[in-house]
């Protein structure tokens, strides 16, 4: 029996694949925060995605802006609703298993449709496990998000004496966990059902050796079994950003690194680290849970020649100034959320060699006159 023969016979059971059947990248979910979405290019779909870090390091809230994105996606063509031009679209529901109170309130603010989020609290890991599987099995299901893995606890270590212990329980029902999420994520491509799990995960300090460190918990299946791997943390925030009456900062300042994006290549990404600012009240520039990032966005749009210099131009949408358009983007959330995903798109297509560093807008413009006033 040659290699022909055995693909004929499996390929009924999609077991085998062209290279036009398996696709050169995996389709992405945006949370809305530019400098995170750049980095990763945006969140894989069909495959594990982490995000751990120490407190306050805006793990859930990221991942919470996820399942709002999620909501407002066709999983169908992956294009935001607004932008779609699908016959029939196809939104799904967003799931969130939390190990901990959920807050709609917050969730809410960060864009989260609360009528259609499925939330689930298990008391125990083995039923966090049998929710996820099950959920991810949904074909209804697009995003399962567990929040947090580390609080994913056997039920015989809640139940027994507290002297009693056993070691590597813990880690061998995250591997199970690990096991049966993969596996099922097999089966749903094989159906052609696109379903995306993202989890959250703390971290811990490393006692002993020369320099110290810090790990995951979860033993190993914490650590190789994702796709994409994002550390956060948490940076002091700007004095200009310290409400004087409460002196609490208006916006969160955050950090994010990508685990070995060049050594251990599971995955396209545009960067390696990145910053970004979260409004933690309203403010003049920014309602509560939205991210602070039109200058960064400015920036690179004009970098990547999807902007003029002098004229400010994406698309249709022509403005004198860098604060008209702006306030333009503030008035039109939706709108500039498509702007954010679109520059990050060009920005992948040039770094694949599909499109050039320049958009044909950009060429083909006139060099400003500095001779006028």
């Amino acid at each position: 029996m040659k290699i022909a023969d055995i693909m004929k016979d499996k390929k009924k059971n999609y077991s085998f694949y062209s290279s036009m059947d398996y696709g050169r990248d995996f389709p992405r979910l945006y949370t809305g925060v530019f400098a995170f979405d750049y980095c990763t290019a945006g969140i894989p779909v069909g495959v594990t995605s982490s995000m751990y870090g120490p407190p306050s390091s805006f793990k859930s809230g990221l991942s919470t802006k996820l399942l709002a994105s999620a909501q407002y996606t066709c999983w169908n063509c992956f294009e935001f609703l607004w932008d779609c031009k699908c016959e029939n679209q196809l939104p799904k529901k967003s799931v969130v298993v939390s190990t901990e109170r959920f807050d709609l309130d917050w969730a809410e603010k960060l864009g989260v449709n609360i009528d259609d989020l499925i939330v689930a609290e298990p008391a125990t890991g083995e039923e966090a496990v049998d929710i996820i599987y099950e959920c991810l099995n949904a074909d209804d299901c697009g995003l399962v998000v567990l929040d947090s893995l580390s609080r994913v606890i056997p039920e015989q270590e809640i139940t027994d004496p507290a002297l009693s212990y056993q070691v590597g329980m813990r880690a061998r029902l995250h591997a199970k966990l690990m096991n049966k999420v993969k596996s099922t994520l097999i089966v749903q491509k094989r159906k052609k059902v696109n379903t995306a799990f993202v989890a959250t995960n703390q971290v811990r300090a490393v006692i002993g050796g020369f320099m110290g460190g810090e790990e995951t918990p979860g033993g190993f299946a914490s650590k190789h079994d994702w796709h994409l791997t994002c550390r956060l943390g948490s940076l002091k925030p700007e004095p200009q950003f310290i409400n004087k009456d409460t002196e609490l900062p208006s916006y969160g300042k955050y950090s994010l690194s990508i685990v070995s994006p060049g050594i251990k290549r599971k995955l396209f990404t545009l960067a390696g680290k990145g910053q970004f600012y979260i409004a933690l009240e309203n403010t003049d520039e920014c309602l509560a849970g939205t991210s602070y990032d039109y200058k960064t966005t400015l920036e690179y749009a004009k970098k990547l020649g999807l902007m003029n210099k002098w004229n400010f131009i994406y698309g249709d949408r022509k403005t004198d100034t860098k604060a008209q358009l702006m306030e333009y983007w503030r008035e039109n959330p939706f709108e500039y959320m498509t702007v954010k995903r679109r520059i990050i798109e060009h920005a992948a297509n040039v770094k694949r060699g599909i499109v050039d560093d320049l958009s044909p807008k950009e060429k083909e413009a006139p060099a400003p006159d500095d001779t006028e006033s």
